[in-house]
């Protein structure tokens, strides 16, 4: 069963190696998510028809990957590690990638 996800960070330290308070910068439905090299995190949106969402660290949206069935993981695979894997409820999609996923 998806479970909306809350991806938190750190605000800051309040002593030497002791994180301090978290602030949530992304907060959605999902499936499933993976990183690329870059840190961008690609979330697997289940049940809200937004397909794959794309965002950078900070958490701002940077774009969108539409997919005709409901998406329910994903991965980066492949020899070379810039091979996008969406599973949905009913199929398996690849897309070739420009960026390698996280290592």
């Amino acid at each position: 069963m998806p479970a909306t996800s809350r991806l938190s960070r750190p605000t800051g330290r309040s002593a030497p190696g002791v994180l301090g308070q978290r602030e949530i910068f992304i907060d959605r439905m999902c499936g499933g998510l993976t990183l690329d090299e870059h840190g961008n995190i690609y979330i697997s949106t289940v049940f809200d028809g937004a397909g794959i969402l794309v965002y950078n660290p900070q958490g701002e949206l940077l774009g969108q990957i539409l997919i005709p069935d409901c998406t329910s993981n994903i991965t980066f695979a492949g020899p070379d590690g810039k091979t996008l894997i969406i599973t949905t409820f009913n199929s398996v999609y690849t897309m070739d990638m420009q960026v390698h996923g996280l290592q």
